[in-house]
């Protein structure tokens, strides 16, 4: 016998015609993940709904662990002054993982002198890792505000594997 998972929301959805009182679920989310998804989606810009897809497909720990990410590099920068990434590969039961790069730019750099290289290196570490598509999110030097987001999902060419410390010259991290 296999249980519903969904019998609460079942409930909610049928409550108007049982003439019964349920209420409607919510889904339980991080506020930190919950802006930055709706940054995503403001933005509209390509590759957002697969992004916020698995942004939202976290569990607790990991949302709140990914909430503090910009945050933790927006420190680094303020020690140095240099831009700072961190890349994350995130599994899903298809096995056509996604990749999630996170970086602040550094103190003096414009986001779109960062999406420049940032833009050889998710490419790069796609290639590397074998993921099926690559978002790289660029948050400002200070971590709070999203500048912009890189996505790629073209095929993979295993034959040109690049080197990803050459694609990302500025590679701090």
């Amino acid at each position: 016998m296999v249980e519903s998972k969904t019998q609460p929301l079942d409930a909610w959805y049928y409550a108007e015609e049982d003439g019964t009182n349920a209420a409607k679920r919510r889904y339980n989310a991080n506020d930190t993940r919950i802006r930055l998804v709706d940054a995503i989606t403001e933005a509209a810009e390509t590759g957002w709904l697969a992004t916020c897809t698995a942004l939202l497909s976290l569990n607790g720990g990991a949302q709140r662990k990914f909430g503090r990410l910009a945050k933790d590099l927006a420190k680094v920068v303020r020690q140095d002054g240099q831009h700072h990434s961190t890349t994350t590969p995130l599994g899903d039961d298809t096995g056509r993982h996604m990749l999630l790069v996170r970086a602040c730019i550094g103190r003096r750099e414009q986001p779109a002198e960062a999406a420049e290289y940032l833009t050889r290196y998710l490419t790069a570490k796609k290639i590397q890792t074998g993921a099926h598509r690559a978002a790289c999110l660029i948050f400002d030097s200070r971590g709070q505000t999203l500048q912009q987001l890189l996505y790629d999902n073209t095929p993979v060419d295993r034959e040109a594997v690049p080197n990803p410390d050459a694609a990302c010259s500025h590679s701090n991290g």
